[in-house]
């Protein structure tokens, strides 16, 4: 046998595998993702995934990416497919729930909207996050809603049209945050405070939302400007933010770019519109049900023992709505707006976290983890986010964990109270 035709030789090696005798670059017949399948230990965390992506509504290119992002788990277009299929995670293409599961997803939901504000849109994205059914279509909801309440489904049908005189641009994220403390959204010391980042007002992202003053930890940075109204407790705020920029980002001329800025609330538009929706849409249905607690004789204020339990319950209450809220916010798709100058039809959560993919900068000055911790250390004052004395506190913490942490909402706080209060001692407070 002759060099030329050896089996091992280049030539006849390129040669191989090809049933047409057309030359081939890959010669071991492997493509990218070849030894990559996903091992029995792994499948696991890749349901919990593949779920979380679909109640978030990623597309397929999005799963594709976070898988191998986040999961190390690079996977082709076909194999995610294949695994959808195989594991029945429906899609709105792809149904696995009936009608009537998908009813009773919609009811569930229905349910917490006591006053009855929700539309289509946010009922259909609860149902896909909370009740878990990714493949509800829209049209079902708002066929099942118009039929199920007629009343609440028109009395939300808009009679005109608002018009934006200017619209709205941005050169990426964390290049403008808007902060405020809204008192007026408080009922019985539950005082929300936000703060809110671009690049628009229709995708406002939360960055972190309390019931009291919170910080930016975990936020690895600060924004290049930071915009308030006029209130005298802005003034520390102010100092920090000035200071901050001028050490971690020296180049940035503050003539230039101001780090802070003092405007008007009617012009602090950023954060001031997204209260309305925040109070209509949540607090304002903790704060019926918080009243008719109150005048049903559930709760007495002049009782300390009383007092004491329905601030440790109805706080964690209000805590727990503020995280879904926050949550379902950051991950709920944009509508698509056919003049809008910003990517729009995307997830706040997909832009912050991948903004070069909609041709957004990351503004993000970088500020050290330990930075942040000092801040947060220093201007924290002692016992912030206590409700009640510490001593208190721990024995509720007790109480609760000893009936099995119930799960807390305005349908289950005052049960959970009345529970909790039979396990209560007279004497508990005397240590005050």
């Amino acid at each position: 046998m002759s060099a030329e035709h050896h089996p091992l030789s280049l030539e006849a090696r390129s040669w191989r595998g090809r049933q047409d005798g057309k030359p081939t670059n890959n010669l071991a017949g492997l493509n990218q993702y070849g030894g990559r399948r996903i091992s029995s230990d792994q499948i696991p965390t890749l349901i919990a995934a593949l779920e979380g992506m679909l109640r978030q509504g990623l597309s397929r290119q999005q799963m594709l990416r976070d898988l191998k992002d986040k999961h190390n788990m690079p996977l082709s277009r076909t194999t995610l497919f294949r695994w959808l299929d195989r594991l029945q995670l429906g899609t709105p293409r792809k149904p696995v729930h009936t009608d009537q599961q998908v009813g009773e997803a919609v009811l569930t939901v229905l349910n917490d909207d006591i006053l009855h504000r929700w539309g289509v849109q946010r009922v259909a994205y609860k149902v896909q996050m909370s009740q878990g059914v990714t493949d509800a279509k829209r049209q079902y909801v708002r066929d099942f809603m118009r039929t199920h309440a007629p009343y609440e489904v028109l009395s939300r049908t808009p009679g005109q049209k608002k018009i934006h005189k200017t619209s709205l641009w941005s050169i990426g994220i964390a290049e403008e945050w808007s902060g405020d403390g809204f008192e007026k959204l408080g009922r019985e010391s539950f005082h929300p405070h936000c703060t809110s980042g671009r690049p628009k007002v229709q995708e406002v992202r939360a960055t972190f939302l309390f019931h009291l003053p919170t910080n930016i930890n975990g936020l690895e940075g600060v924004p290049l400007r930071l915009v308030v109204d006029r209130g005298s407790e802005t003034i520390q705020v102010g100092a920090l933010a000035r200071a901050l920029r001028s050490q971690f980002a020296p180049n940035i001329e503050p003539d230039v770019l101001p780090p802070f800025l003092q405007v008007k609330s009617v012009y602090n538009i950023t954060i001031e519109r997204s209260w309305r929706g925040l109070f209509e849409d949540e607090l304002e249905a903790i704060a019926v049900a918080w009243d008719a607690g109150v005048r049903a004789g559930i709760y007495r204020p002049h009782r300390r023992d009383e007092s004491y339990t329905a601030r440790w319950v109805w706080a964690r209450t209000v805590q727990l709505k503020l995280d879904q809220y926050m949550f379902e916010k950051n991950n709920m798709k944009i509508r698509q707006q056919k003049r809008s100058h910003l990517p729009c039809g995307h997830s706040p959560d997909q832009m912050w976290f991948h903004p070069h993919e909609y041709n957004l900068d990351n503004c993000l000055v970088p500020v050290p983890d330990y930075i942040l911790d000092q801040l947060i250390e220093l201007y924290t004052p002692v016992g912030l986010f206590e409700f009640v004395p510490p001593h208190v506190g721990e024995f509720l913490e007790g109480v609760y964990s000893r009936f099995g942490r119930p799960i807390l909402n305005i349908h289950s706080a005052w049960n959970v109270y009345q529970r909790m209060l039979t396990e209560v001692p007279a004497d508990i407070w005397e240590d005050e």
